[in-house]
């Protein structure tokens, strides 16, 4: 069992990725091993071109590589010539440009491909994630793990690809080594031991600033996403200032993290430099004066250490950068690992219709371990416009979350003419509801792209139709480019009636048979709320409504009341005084 020590979590890393991703590593590291021993074969004639120009085309011996060498081209019946030499130098170097060429470009594909695919598994965990979690979600932190979170462990996984790559390639390099001079060789490998235990301890540095960096990129975003949010409270208060005070300190630690990590990396540059040049000074000393390596053996040695030190300075690189971006991976799969499952369950039903009725059988509903509703029953007729009240907090909005099956009750049932709503199709179950809260919002588009959002090919006669019932298709067509006219972010170019009214045409359009309003029109004018009352009650009895209010402007509408407290709903008689309770 590899422990979790700091070496221990770079070992679990890179067998967990490598054996996900055997096909990819495979290929990755193939292309670049055979760049590599192509680049070896290039190298190898490099002996004989000296040879052959020394020895004005004649042959004497150099070695095992000279040797091996001159019976490949023996036996292939190719002269022991310089142009040859250098045309075959010149096609492998060629065919090695198009391998490194290939690698680099597969890599640049499976990162994009990581990346991407990180972000699908991500989106669609939260997408199956209860209610209740996702709500508790901080925005910012959503934002962090979708955008450089997740970018950063692609980062990571391109750099491990690399890191085997190049590993194998420098095998092949040793191996050519070994073949010139085993001493050589096994100067070689106590050269790369030393070199990786010197430079170990950047691999901790840059895990450190790897945690660093998640952390400060959260409150970042953290604090970006709060001054968007807040942004009118901000201005209307004068407190632009302090927020943006927050978020440059946040912006200069994240930038700190990011001069430290250039720092760390450019003393690895620096020193990795210095070092060669001692060690393969060292090995041609060694070379020259202790093992009688003769010139052109000594210059191919010097070509081939530098090959060595490219590849174990690779090597190095790539696990640096691949330590420093191991924690936003380790933060992914914790995130992953804490989202919870949407515990409401779906069928093959099809919904069709409602015809008869809704009905709550002894439900139980629960909010953060707080009991909200204790084994409730009701029926609620299908056509009906039912109007629900109570205090704050007491359940009314979780109540119609769990009649559309958002949150799943905590005991007891829902039913829809008779059949439970865990029977019927997540599709076709949603596609016959529309929900419009308070706080809906429209996307920075046009006007009939939020309109027909999500809704395919709809007919603008149909949409003119029920702009016109709610007082907007006018308004709409006074704009200056009429309904392509941009919404703004969030609807910041129209006003709150306005926004809340093409919300409500958004809703219509998709012929719902549960229509839900929660807190819906409670902030809107008298003026706004006419039209949205008016076409309410044109739905009476073809579509069930239900309308979380306080607005005595519902009333009239109401076929039931239903007040939610004290763990329990109850039908109000509609010869109460309204007005006051509303005012409660």
């Amino acid at each position: 069992m590899i422990k979790n020590t700091f070496f221990g979590v770079i070992i679990k890393y890179a067998f967990t990725q490598i054996t996900r991703h055997k096909f990819t590593t495979f290929i990755s590291s193939f292309l670049l091993i055979i760049s590599g021993f192509l680049d070896a074969i290039g190298l190898s004639l490099i002996v004989p071109t000296v040879n052959v120009l020394v020895l004005k085309d004649g042959y004497s011996s150099t070695g095992v590589i000279g040797d091996i060498v001159k019976s490949a081209f023996d036996l292939l019946g190719i002269p022991y010539s310089l142009r040859f030499f250098l045309f075959a130098i010149a096609m492998i170097m060629l065919v090695r440009s198009v391998f490194i060429f290939m690698q680099g470009s597969y890599c640049g594909i499976i990162k994009a491909n990581y990346i991407l695919n990180m972000r699908i598994k991500y989106l669609n965990k939260l997408k199956k994630s209860s209610w209740r979690f996702l709500k508790s979600q901080p925005q910012s932190k959503l934002l962090n793990i979708t955008t450089l979170e997740i970018k950063r462990s692609g980062s990571c996984f391109l750099n491990l690809q690399q890191s085997i790559a190049s590993t194998g390639t420098l095998l092949i390099y040793l191996i050519f080594l070994f073949l010139i001079s085993t001493y050589m060789g096994i100067f070689a490998i106590l050269s790369a031991i030393f070199l990786s235990l010197i430079f170990s301890i950047l691999l901790k540095i840059a895990r450190n600033i790897g945690e660093k960096e998640s952390s400060t990129a959260n409150l970042f975003f953290k604090k970006f996403t709060e001054s968007m949010s807040l942004s009118k409270y901000l201005r209307a208060h004068g407190k632009e200032g302090i927020m943006r005070d927050e978020i440059d300190y946040s912006m200069k630690n994240l930038r700190g993290v990011h001069v430290k990590a250039g720092i760390n990396n450019a003393v690895f540059m620096a020193t990795y430099e210095y070092a060669f040049i001692g060690f393969i000074s060292l090995g041609l000393l060694i070379g020259s004066q202790y093992l009688n390596l003769g010139g052109p053996q000594i210059a191919l040695i010097s070509l081939v250490f530098y090959r060595l030190f490219q590849k174990t300075k690779s090597v190095q690189q790539h696990l640096q950068f691949m330590t420093q971006n191991i924690p936003a991976t380790i933060n992914i799969e914790q995130e992953l690992n804490k989202i919870e499952k949407n515990p409401q369950v779906w069928g093959d039903d099809e919904l069709i219709d409602i015809k008869d009725s809704i009905k709550l059988n002894n439900l139980s509903l629960k909010w953060n371990n707080k009991v909200l509703l204790e084994n409730a029953n009701l029926k609620i007729k299908a056509g009906t416009i039912n109007i629900i009240v109570g205090p704050s907090g007491e359940g009314k909005t979780t109540l119609i979350d769990s009649i559309v099956g958002i949150i799943k009750p905590h005991n007891g049932a829902i039913e829809f003419d008779n059949n439970e709503i865990s029977n019927f199709s997540e599709k076709s179950f949603k596609s016959n509801i529309s929900y419009v809260d308070q706080n809906a919002t429209l996307f920075n588009e046009s006007i009939i792209d939020n309109i027909s959002w999500g809704q395919g090919k709809i007919s603008k006669n149909k949409i003119y139709k029920i702009a016109t019932q709610l007082d907007m298709h006018d308004k709409i067509k006074s704009l200056k480019n009429g309904y392509n006219t941009m919404a703004g972010d969030r609807g910041v170019n129209l006003s709150g009636g306005e926004v809340q009214r093409i919300i409500i045409i958004r809703a219509l359009i998709r012929n719902p048979k549960i229509l839900i309003l929660d807190e819906a029109i409670n902030q809107l004018d008298s003026k706004s709320k006419a039209p949205i009352i008016k076409i309410l009650e044109s739905l009476k009895g073809k579509i069930t409504i239900f309308i979380i209010s306080h607005s005595e402007d519902t009333i009239n509408l109401a076929d039931n009341i239903f007040e939610v407290s004290n763990n329990s709903i109850r039908k109000l008689r509609k010869n109460n005084n309204w007005g006051n309770y509303f005012k409660s």
